[in-house]
């Protein structure tokens, strides 16, 4: 009876590693397939609400450019 449990238990013992590695990488799939899904409906919502958000760029921010007083007329009608 007491060689049987001992036999049990480095059975145990030898399996125990071996879900533990299991268990660790079921955790780590989870968390990178949580990151990507965060990331990518970020991605979607920016590009849903890309309109709106090009609109507040495009009234509330102000851009200054300086040219040089020697560049040809074409190169400023270009910009």
């Amino acid at each position: 009876m007491f060689i049987t449990f001992i036999k049990v238990w480095k059975q145990k013992k030898r399996i125990n590693p071996e879900v533990n590695k299991v268990r660790s990488n079921l955790i780590s799939i989870f968390l990178i397939n949580t990151v990507v899904l965060f990331t990518l409906s970020l991605i979607g919502f920016t590009y849903l609400h890309s309109t709106s958000i090009e609109n507040y760029f495009k009234e509330n921010v102000t851009s200054v450019s300086f040219l040089k007083m020697m560049q040809k007329s074409l190169k400023i009608n270009n910009l």
